[in-house]
């Protein structure tokens, strides 16, 4: 039997149960009730209230078990069911047992009639008209309205919609009907603050991300600050040794086995290079043998004091050749492609023999790290090959323009990324050469005798 048929048979189930004194089972009679006797919950209630009493007793009935057992009790709060918000959302819970208890306090039943469509409101404001729950507050309901429905018109008076909720329901009555359309008018009056309280939500959201979005663009510009002052922040910019770092490591990204390298995060991890991973991972392949790079991807990056050790050996070996060359910096460029600049700059001794890395001055690590990257250029081969196989158009800059006093304006798009760079690069201007004037007067005497065997 269906639901249906079984709310439509339920009073005249009723009533001939109430009727039958006695009904054999295996054999045993038991006593019912007799049609006329009260119930002792009852006995001390009104006429109305017991009217009441008897709805609601009907809706907790066992029969309707499959569409009342999540009414039953009070409502626990849950974020596996979805729940944590409830008492937030719902100011006012209610539920059939407490409708049940509640009895000794109502005066009227119109309250009783109220608490119920209060408890089917709370379900329709929480959970939305399509949650499996709402479907069944709405078979609910229509028991209610279907038990009212038998009251005298006394009593259905005290028990209409206005009555028990205090709102005007008259323009929904001629659209909405229980029964006609399936819709409830409860449901209807609340459906839409679901959806309501879902955008909400949401909007909440969003706004919490941009701000915390913002708090950290605040936290990381403050970072920034701090990190890149002056005169860090001018020798960034008026360095072309960190351009051309940039590009060498693009060009050998595949053969040194390294990580990519945007230009920004090479400028900070030389500003803070016992922190950084990325330098770990660049000094690590640049300190490695050509064999030795080809794993380097399934294994740990040296740590900082391994990488620092190993860094100051290699540039150990720089000045030794500086030395055995008598200090002849272009005899050790030609040698192991070390510039003459890194001389000038990083200094005569190695400070690496005193100092760590962090401690050498922004210029000198830039130096450094510069060397490093020529001294692999020029004795391994597989990083020249390695070069040579990238395609032309990466292994040159872009040239986008000149300006009237003839400043070059480059750009390198293959590793500069979305953070947009433009270098200027001066007009190269042929340095002036003093020749001595006994140079000259021995150039003049040469000529003079060149023209002379020339007229004999």
């Amino acid at each position: 039997m269906t639901e249906s048929m079984a709310i439509a048979n339920s009073a005249q189930n009723q009533i001939e149960i109430l009727n039958s004194n006695n009904v054999e089972t295996e054999g045993k009679p038991i006593k019912r009730k007799s049609k006329n006797k009260i119930d002792e919950d009852e006995m001390s209630l009104s006429y109305e209230l017991q009217q009441g009493f008897r709805i609601v007793k009907e809706m907790m009935s066992d029969s309707y078990h499959t569409i009342n057992q999540l009414f039953m009790n009070k409502i626990e709060e849950s974020k596996s069911l979805d729940l944590n918000d409830y008492y937030r959302v719902i100011k006012n819970p209610m539920w059939l047992t407490k409708i049940k208890e509640n009895f000794s306090s109502y005066n009227n039943i119109t309250q009783v009639v109220g608490d119920l469509r209060l408890m089917l409101e709370n379900c329709y404001r929480y959970h939305g008209p399509d949650y499996p729950m709402s479907k069944k507050g709405i078979k609910l309901e229509m028991i209610l309205e279907q038990k009212l429905m038998l009251l005298s018109r006394d009593l259905r008076d005290k028990t209409s919609l206005e009555m028990t909720s205090g709102r005007d329901c008259r323009e929904l009555k001629g659209v909405l009907k229980l029964g006609g359309g399936g819709m409830s008018l409860i449901l209807h009056q609340v459906k839409n603050e679901k959806a309501m309280r879902t955008r909400e939500v949401r909007k909440r959201q969003i706004l919490d991300k941009k701000v915390e979005k913002q708090g950290k663009d605040k936290v990381a510009i403050e970072w920034e600050k701090n990190l890149v002052k002056e005169p860090v922040k001018t020798q960034i910019k008026t360095s072309w040794e960190l351009p051309q770092i940039g590009h060498f490591l693009y060009l050998c990204q595949q053969i040194l086995n390294t990580p990519e390298v945007p230009q920004y995060e090479l400028e900070r991890v030389l500003l803070m290079p016992q922190e950084a991973g990325l330098l770990a991972r660049i000094m690590t392949s640049l300190l490695s043998s050509p064999n030795q790079r080809i794993h380097l991807d399934k294994k740990r990056p040296m740590t900082y004091q391994v990488w620092t050790e190993k860094l100051k050996n290699k540039v150990q070996g720089f000045y030794k050749c500086y030395l055995s060359k008598n200090r002849n910096v272009e005899a050790v460029f030609g040698q192991i492609g070390v510039e003459p600049l890194f001389f000038e700059i990083v200094g005569e001794n190695n400070p690496l023999e005193e100092k760590s890395f962090h401690e050498l001055t922004f210029p000198q690590r830039i130096w450094v790290l510069k060397s490093i990257c020529d001294y692999s250029l020029h004795n391994h081969q597989t990083v020249k090959d390695g070069i040579a196989d990238q395609p032309f158009v990466d292994q040159r800059d872009y040239l986008l323009g000149l300006d009237e006093e003839g400043n070059r304006y480059l750009h390198f798009p293959q590793f500069c990324g979305q953070d947009l760079r433009i270098y200027r690069q001066g007009k190269w201007r042929a340095p002036k050469i003093e020749i001595p004037a006994a140079v000259v007067r021995s150039e003049k005497q040469r000529r003079i005798k060149r023209k002379l065997r020339v007229k004999s």
